[in-house]
């Protein structure tokens, strides 16, 4: 037990190093995600959002811990073309433990995606006097559901770490699976109910196609905490812009059961495609 302890204290500190010396790792970890954030800020936030629908800000917050998934098909895909991976036994190091501590080393890169793409955009937001980005996170965390948010969180990022794995175990072209991971970043964030005051989202082909994402199950997760409407009451209609907007959950079990049974689905298939990749 001491020498797995041992060996995994070993592989996060070979991890955090080897990435930390890659400048991909800082260009997904904090510039693509505060590009990113300050657009949304600038071009949809500041201009289009009212201070009373703080709420649906939080989802276009969030995701600047999804776009680091970029890291994630990245660091595979090179740690594979070194003698790192190939060797990892003799190192070892199971590839289960790989795995999970790469997943931790996302997590803690994903909250610091997050934390500074906040920090800005709070800056941003006290320079402009609008106070929505403020109104929004001061809102989440007073809060005692603000736990459910942080576990939601905490889901999310490791779902989307477990697709970034499958991704980079079926492919091995650093470019396919970059240009790959950012059509599915693009389809997430069409698709995940961020914009629900908008018209476009009560179409019945956009809400069919945005079951097959997700960020609508993590982002109604979120907009029920943050409401506390779990249990399908008539404080879920404070989600909806208007009353006769279509709520696709009524209560928090379908979306949180629904990516509580995903996760471990997808675990098994990136767990099989990580080993699958080095029969290639």
């Amino acid at each position: 037990m001491i020498m797995r302890l041992k060996k995994f204290n070993s592989c996060i500190k070979y991890l955090f190093k080897t990435s930390l010396s890659s400048v991909y790792t800082y260009a997904y970890i904090i510039v693509l995600p505060v590009l990113f954030e300050v657009f949304m800020y600038i071009y949809f936030i500041q201009p289009y959002i009212s201070a009373d629908r703080a709420i649906v800000i939080g989802p276009i917050l969030f995701f600047s811990m999804i776009i680091p998934m970029l890291f994630v098909t990245n660091i595979i895909v090179t740690y594979r073309e070194t003698i790192f991976l190939k060797q990892l036994k003799n190192f070892g190091v199971s590839n289960l433990m790989f795995l999970g501590t790469l997943l931790l080393i996302f997590l803690v890169y994903a909250f610091v995606a997050l934390i500074v793409s906040s920090i800005l955009l709070v800056i941003l937001d006290a320079a402009t006097k609008s106070n929505k980005v403020i109104e929004c996170i001061t809102t989440m965390i007073s809060q005692p559901s603000f736990l459910v948010i942080i576990i939601n969180l905490l889901l999310n990022a490791t779902v989307i770490y477990l697709l970034g794995v499958i991704l980079s175990g079926f492919i091995s072209n650093i470019y396919l699976v970059q240009g790959l991971s950012l059509i599915i970043l693009a389809f997430l964030f069409a698709s995940g109910d961020y914009f629900i005051d908008y018209e476009f989202s009560q179409n019945q082909y956009y809400q069919g196609i945005s079951y097959l994402s997700i960020q609508k199950y993590f982002n109604w997760i979120y907009y029920m905490a943050y409401t506390k409407s779990f249990d399908g009451g008539k404080r879920v209609y404070l989600i909806a812009y208007n009353i006769g907007s279509i709520i696709p959950f009524k209560n928090v079990y379908a979306p949180l059961f629904s990516m509580i049974c995903i996760a471990p689905f997808q675990g098994y298939i990136s767990y099989a495609s990580f080993n699958l990749s080095f029969k290639k």
